[in-house]
């Protein structure tokens, strides 16, 4: 979407471009993507986007294999992530904050070069999907987490965690993925270091806006009343956005 802005001006395109290979690629995500633990997930998944969004065929896919060994090396055969499981009170959302990267990597790997990293298997037999379904798991029964007493869950109003099953029900025909997100719908998560921002309206199936970035709304779109007016598509009765009306 960036990439075609039709408002982005040549000398702009190039800017960021020099950015992104001598900052962002060079100082940042090549610094850390060796890491063993999430950092190595964050950064993988930070020279994945970089590289696909300069055309880099070849670097990206030298990553894509970076990511193949990362779910084999990282994933245990029962599903949980030892280097995150290991982080005390942390460990169910720093599992979270490991998985997040991880699939945000395999969906570019999917999108650029059509590798489908949500169904494949690893040599040692790890999958994307089985650690998926040990956090979920273990969200759900926190008391059962057998690596730490009382392990720290999202709040009432947490988004982290909803917001990677929101994504992931896009990739598996996984009842219990649409449930727990359906609980927090709909889902935005910005700031700081969030790979799934906008999962409900980024959901296979739903277009929102066009090339031209524009929300297409239907005669019949309503708002809401409420101090920060909220607008409501009937068709997707699930997506609400904030809207300041023009004289609050």
């Amino acid at each position: 979407m960036l990439k075609k802005y039709g408002g982005w001006s040549t000398e702009g395109k190039t800017a960021f471009a020099n950015w992104v290979d001598t900052v962002y690629i060079a100082k940042v995500a090549n610094y850390i993507k060796n890491h063993e633990n999430n950092w190595g997930d964050w950064g993988t998944y930070g020279a994945m986007a970089a590289y696909y969004y300069r055309d880099d065929t070849v670097n990206l896919n030298n990553e894509i294999t970076r990511l193949n060994g990362k779910i084999d090396k990282s994933i245990a055969a029962d599903g949980s992530m030892p280097k995150e499981t290991a982080r005390g009170d942390g460990g169910l959302r720093y599992t979270y904050f490991a998985l997040a990267p991880m699939t945000a990597a395999a969906h570019i790997a999917k999108e650029a070069t059509g590798t489908d990293l949500f169904q494949w298997t690893s040599p040692s037999g790890r999958t994307l999907k089985s650690a998926l379904d040990y956090l979920l798991y273990y969200l759900k029964n926190p008391g059962q987490w057998p690596h730490y007493t009382n392990p720290g869950v999202p709040d009432t109003t947490a988004m982290w965690s909803y917001d990677l099953f929101e994504a992931m029900s896009s990739y598996y025909d996984d009842p219990d993925y649409e449930s727990y997100a359906a609980e927090r719908r709909s889902i935005i998560y910005v700031g700081h270091h969030y790979a799934w921002s906008f999962p409900t309206i980024t959901k296979v199936g739903i277009k929102l806006v066009d090339e031209n970035f524009l929300i297409p709304i239907q005669p019949e779109a309503r708002l809401a009343a409420g101090r920060f007016r909220t607008l409501q598509i009937p068709a997707l009765p699930y997506l609400t956005f904030p809207v300041r009306p023009i004289n609050a």
